[in-house]
């Protein structure tokens, strides 16, 4: 993302214009102007009672991916490290082409995205932001939160890493060039990482009409693909339930597509809903077509008036219930205190939800509880020099509920698959507007503490805040959008009633909604320009920051739990 100006003070002795009229000033009487769709109500279907016993022919469902390893970096002090991003740490070994390093990144809706030089010099995070931009162009910057780039080997420890958001493109080529088992094709996944507690599901739609969707395709693909198996080491092992799946997939293809089922069966096969050691063991095709065809007819008839909206959330739901650990991170550290004992580390934000709010929900070390999220202060990497054969990584976790740890990984690419991981629990849990590890401060959280603008709250959140907090019309609001990239919000009180305008970003450039002909380089000279000449704020607007530290403010919890938002001392 474009590098947004620091906003400053609006502090000008300028007389205001009396041109306040503007048509594209949207009254907000309270209600919510961006909030999504109603959260939709789960439905448990009745599919996994089917008892065909036979399949298609066999046919062949593979997900390539190849292990990810880090470059050795040559000896740093501390003091170095703590005073610069952890992708700076590490010097070139070796200044080596990329060019031959072929990257490809992998949607569930089966999309496939080869990335070329010109996306070098973008940041990771940036590139999922761009491909969902592209391919899902409903998601919202709400909902890209909750995603990041994954590479997956079921021969590797763990089998799921994520890529450090805050890196280039080049520098994840540098990564894999200088891995022992680099060539061949490197698949990445696209994949959404924080998956919340089935209870919490409802929530999502909330964030974007089509996070759900994404969701529903990641299972849907995961299943297919035996990824669950891979990764988890659970799967749907009952047969007549996994046919159960592939039914209920079957009828939501046919909802969301507006097509018969035999078309969708004879368009996609049933090779694209149920995993190939199914089919090829199940094999008699033309009987099980005929059986499944009867049974998606007869489920479709009973579910005819079922919004598709239910159907995702029970399919999901299910997933998830048979594989427990689902979105579960389990990693192998040691620890440095002691005697250097390797350890199991398990990140689950899920764990116990069942029995209620509880404590025991974060970071477990050999299946005992260390941290919540919200315990946690900072977290920071730094080299481990003390094996002159092999350079390991320290992480180094500090919390207010115990004692300091440092945890010893291996590889470098591990250890940041681990921090960022408690990075983006944290963010959406406990405080939206903090990293606990400043070596990996994502460009995009830089740029709203930059502008000290607001997240992509609801409208009807932010016009609560200005009522029951400041009733003046002195004061303003400044937000992301929840639904659109590149726009802003500005919520302030004019007349006696609460107003909303929108804010256009255009290369680098700002205009209010509809009005091109008049644009600016920063937020706050459009402010200024508002206050000044358009009479539409006073001539001393004062900013209701977004609240960071304590008491924390975090925009996206009600995905895990109740919206929660406090407020900052305004700015003058």
């Amino acid at each position: 993302m474009s590098n947004m100006s620091k906003t400053q003070l609006i502090n000008s002795d300028a007389s205001a214009n009396t041109n306040s009229a503007n048509s594209h000033i949207e009254l907000v009487p309270g209600g919510s102007a961006e909030t999504g769709p109603d959260s939709v109500s789960s439905t448990h279907t009745q599919v996994t009672n089917l008892t065909s016993t036979t399949v298609n022919g066999p046919s062949t469902s593979s997900s390539s991916s190849s292990p990810r390893e880090e470059r050795l970096a040559p000896p740093i002090t501390s003091a170095d490290l703590d005073s610069q991003p952890v992708q700076n740490i590490l010097s070139s070994v070796s200044v080596q082409s990329t060019s031959g390093v072929c990257l490809q990144v992998e949607l569930h809706d089966g999309t496939v995205y080869n990335v070329d030089s010109r996306d070098n010099p973008t940041v990771v995070e940036d590139l999922c932001i761009q491909l969902l931009k592209r391919y899902f162009p409903k998601m919202g910057p709400a909902a890209v939160q909750l995603f990041g780039l994954a590479s997956i080997d079921k021969k590797q420890i763990p089998k799921m890493l994520w890529v450090n958001p805050c890196i280039t493109i080049e520098e994840l080529k540098r990564h894999i060039l200088n891995s022992p088992t680099a060539g061949g094709k490197n698949t990445f996944f696209l994949r959404i990482r924080y998956v919340p507690g089935k209870k919490f599901l409802h929530n999502l739609p909330a964030l974007g009409p089509e996070i759900l969707k994404y969701l529903y395709l990641q299972c849907k693909d995961d299943f297919v693909k035996s990824r669950l198996s891979d990764i988890y080491e659970q799967d749907i092992k009952n047969e007549a339930k996994a046919r159960g799946y592939a039914v209920l997939s079957i009828v939501i293809a046919s909802k969301m597509e507006e097509k018969d089922c035999q078309d969708i069966l004879n368009k996609q096969k049933l090779e694209a809903f149920l995993p190939s050691h199914l089919v090829v063991r199940l094999w008699r095709g033309y009987q099980l077509r005929k059986n499944m065809k009867t049974k998606t007819e007869e489920f479709l008839a009973q579910h005819s008036n079922t919004k598709v909206e239910e159907l995702l959330m029970g399919y999901i739901k299910d997933v998830l219930n048979e594989v427990q650990s689902y979105g579960v991170e389990r990693y192998e550290a040691k620890k440095v205190s002691g005697s250097l004992r390797p350890v199991h580390i398990t990140l689950d934000v899920q764990q116990h939800e069942e029995n209620g709010n509880t404590q025991y929900k974060g970071l477990f070390i050999d299946n005992e509880f260390f941290s919540s999220i919200d315990d946690f202060r900072s977290i920071h990497i730094t080299p481990n020099h003390a094996d002159q054969k092999k350079l390991s990584w320290n992480v180094h976790l500090d919390r207010s509920n115990g004692c300091p740890e440092v945890l010893r990984f291996d590889s470098k690419t591990v250890a940041e698959s681990f921090v960022s991981g408690v990075n983006g629990y944290y963010r959406l849990i406990t405080d939206y507007y903090m990293n606990l590890s400043q070596q990996m401060e994502l460009p995009s959280l830089q740029e709203i503490n930059r502008l000290k603008c607001h997240g992509p709250i609801d409208t009807s959140t932010a016009v609560r805040k200005l009522k029951t907090k400041y009733l003046s019309d002195e004061y303003y609001i400044l937000k992301q959008s929840m639904q659109v990239f590149d726009q802003l919000a500005i919520l302030f009180c004019y007349g006696g009633q609460t107003r909303k305008r929108l804010i256009d970003k255009k290369e680098n450039m700002y205009c209010l909604e509809g009005e091109n002909e008049e644009e600016f380089k920063d937020i706050n000279c459009l402010i200024k320009y508002m206050a000044e000449t358009r009479n539409l704020l006073p001539k001393h607007p004062m900013k209701v920051k977004p609240q960071q530290g304590k008491p924390r403010e975090n925009i996206l919890r009600s995905s895990y739990q109740k919206l929660s938002v406090k407020i900052k001392p305004l700015e003058r």
